[in-house]
């Protein structure tokens, strides 16, 4: 089972145990404590992974995957085994992974009301 505990509409503690991520290693863990990015934050992301291929046409393919590193970077504010860097998310289990990237995607979800506006 997971526990997810909400703290504010902006944060959150997630905690992760062997029997959601049986593979995971004992620093992957425990508790997470999770932000919801910036506008900001986001577009520093997208820039970040983002490979510009037709200047002219303003043309540009982005890497998902850096795209998600810079997430996690942003948004993990504590993780158990300290410091989160791009090393270590490199090496994460994937049930972890899998796990914060779902909650990500519910904390840095637009609003029902906005995504109407769309």
């Amino acid at each position: 089972m997971y526990r997810s505990d909400f703290m504010f509409d902006n944060e959150r503690t997630v905690t992760i145990t062997r029997e959601e991520a049986p593979h995971a290693s004992d620093d992957e863990l425990g508790e997470y404590k999770l932000k919801r990015w910036t506008w900001l934050q986001k577009q520093q992301a997208m820039e970040k992974a983002a490979n510009v291929i037709d200047v002219e046409n303003q043309v540009a393919e982005i890497s998902m995957s850096k795209y998600n590193i810079q997430m996690f970077l942003i948004c993990i504010v504590e993780a158990p085994w300290g410091e989160v860097n791009e090393e270590k998310l490199h090496e994460l289990d994937e049930d972890v992974g899998d796990r914060l990237f779902n909650e990500f995607q519910t904390l840095n979800s637009v609003a029902k009301k906005k995504k109407k506006d769309f």
